[in-house]
């Protein structure tokens, strides 16, 4: 039943980074997600039920559109495969007790929706305000309704972060980060509150750093020319401080101490 259980998770995940990828393509040319069936984005004939089975239609066809042949872009199969992984180790987290009913669902919904901006920025350099709201939204209803957290604390430490990225945003004239990661913060302190949201902020600035030395080094992207989204990073770092941000506290303190 355990491993049943764990496979179903993994597909149902799967089935959600679909929709995922579908949405923020829509999200982007200003369409509903209930904008008729999904198309080929080349030839833009309409795909069939057996092209829609999450990673493994992606296999079977090699990658590419069974009509025209045209690639298959790549973040269709990093959303399955990344909200498959990620909905199973939700489903291991439950199961040994890590977390209850109320927060696997809580955290089903954040991290769908995490993804979605996650790819969406990478793909696009488009953070969607609608995915945005719906994040707030779905922290601001566990908070208020399930989980009530401090929420002058939370309020406090999503206004502070979303001035400082607003500085920093007008300060580099969009070139340092984009708006949308100023109205992201606001999302992600609102999520964590202090000082986890220290931890995050902190790591995100690091992470972004060292990633955007890699790809320079390599000649992906070029000094002073090519930008590198911030999204994916604040959105990382968020996540991780939330599941270990206080352990990852308390070590730094002890750290100090001795």
């Amino acid at each position: 039943m355990f491993i049943l259980s764990f496979i179903l998770s993994f597909l149902f995940g799967a089935a959600v980074g679909s929709f995922l990828a579908v949405l923020i393509d829509r999200l982007r040319r200003g369409e509903t997600f209930i904008s008729g069936r999904s198309k080929c984005e080349s030839c833009k004939r309409t795909l069939t039920p057996s092209e829609l089975i999450p990673i493994l239609s992606f296999f079977l066809q090699k990658g590419k559109c069974k009509g025209c042949k045209a690639k298959i872009p790549s973040r269709l199969i990093i959303a399955e495969i990344l909200t498959g992984l990620s909905f199973a180790g939700l489903f291991l987290l439950y199961y040994f007790g890590g977390i209850g009913i109320i927060e696997l669902i809580y955290l089903i919904l954040i991290l769908s929706i995490s993804i979605g901006i996650f790819i969406s920025d990478i793909a696009y350099g488009i953070i969607p305000d609608e995915l945005v709201v719906a994040f707030l939204s779905v922290s601001l209803l566990y908070g208020f309704v399930f989980v009530p957290f401090d929420m002058i604390n939370h309020f406090l430490s999503g206004i502070v972060l979303m001035l400082l990225f607003l500085i920093l945003f007008l300060s580099t004239k969009g070139r340092g980060m984009g708006f949308g990661d100023v109205k992201l913060s606001f999302a992600l302190g609102i999520f964590l509150g202090f000082p986890k949201i220290i931890v995050s902020t902190y790591m995100a600035f690091l992470t972004g750093a060292f990633v955007s030395v890699i790809l320079i080094m390599w000649g992906k992207k070029r000094l002073k020319k090519d930008t590198i989204p911030f999204g994916p990073f604040l959105i990382f770092s968020a996540l991780v401080s939330y599941f270990i941000g206080e352990i990852l506290i308390a070590q730094f303190l002890d750290f100090f101490q001795r």
